[in-house]
């Protein structure tokens, strides 16, 4: 089991809002975790010294300026085999 603090951030990066310490199996349960506790801008994952991740809140993606992919609904496939329904 690893310690792992967890400090989310206001946008300026600077700014804790607030600090959870956890302890955990490995990286991967503690980023699974981060994308459940973030609540500022950002979420930084730490283990001792070492950063293991630093995740962006959605707010904070716009904030960037980046752009979200455009979801579309999926239309009738048209490159299906003849016959095929894809209900299994």
């Amino acid at each position: 089991m690893l310690q792992y603090r967890f400090y989310n951030l206001e946008k300026d990066g600077q700014a804790v809002i607030a600090r959870i310490d956890l302890t955990l199996d490995d990286d991967a349960t503690a980023i699974a975790c981060a994308e459940q506790l973030i609540v500022g801008e950002e979420i930084q994952v730490w283990q001792g010294s070492r950063l293991v991740t630093s995740l962006c809140s959605l707010a904070c993606i716009s904030c960037l300026g980046a752009s979200m992919p455009e979801i579309s609904p999926v239309g009738p496939a048209t490159n299906l085999p003849r016959g095929w329904t894809g209900r299994g």
